[in-house]
């Protein structure tokens, strides 16, 4: 199943990275499959704490990756994947989802919207 959903995610993620995830029991792993068993899209997540000595600790779950076949945006794989997340997030006691979205991905940043997430910090940096 690994090779089979690649081809789409080699510029998201590499391809031992995504091996790596597939077969950690650290990771939550949600994959959105079609009626003839075609993979559409990805994944995963990690249920964790954030705060601690001078802060409030909070239990989130963070969405590392999130890809869907680019034949197949806009059909709704990727709210049902962000729907399930939601569900799980729900089941374990989290707080709230987090993730990071690449500023110039506007497809990306309107999708999150649609689903409800809001922009929390913006991380900004110079390069030398």
């Amino acid at each position: 199943m690994v090779e089979k959903i690649s081809f789409f995610l080699w510029i998201l993620v590499p391809i031992d990275k995504f091996k790596e995830r597939m077969h950690s029991h650290k990771f939550i792993k949600l994959v959105s499959v079609d009626s003839n068993n075609k993979v559409n899209g990805f994944m995963f997540a990690e249920i964790g704490f954030v705060g601690g000595d001078l802060t409030r600790r909070r239990k989130l779950m963070h969405i590392h990756e999130l890809g869907i076949d680019s034949s197949n945006r806009g059909t709704g794989f990727g709210t049902e994947l962000m729907n399930e997340a939601k569900k799980i997030a729900r089941s374990k006691n989290c707080e709230e989802i987090i993730l990071s979205v690449w500023a110039f991905n506007k497809n990306a940043i309107d999708f999150y919207i649609k689903n409800n997430l809001e922009v929390q910090t913006l991380r900004m940096e110079f390069k030398l």
